[in-house]
């Protein structure tokens, strides 16, 4: 699993909810305020450009809290 985080309300929901189960996953920071999230990098991993996203094993996106 991998998060690709941001600074907001809904990527610190998902940084607690990860802390509060004890969980260790890797995460990325993306710049939003520096429009990373809408580069092609990006939009590869989470085509709708948004934040926070989770990438699982398995290659599923979640990308809504």
């Amino acid at each position: 699993m991998k998060l690709y985080q941001s600074i907001g309300p809904n990527p610190f929901v998902v940084k607690m909810f990860i802390a509060e189960k004890g969980l260790d996953v890797p995460r990325e920071e993306v710049d939003i305020r520096g429009g990373k999230n809408r580069e092609s990098d990006y939009l590869s991993i989470n085509p709708r450009g948004q934040s926070p996203a989770l990438v699982t094993d398995g290659g599923t996106l979640i990308s809504e809290i």
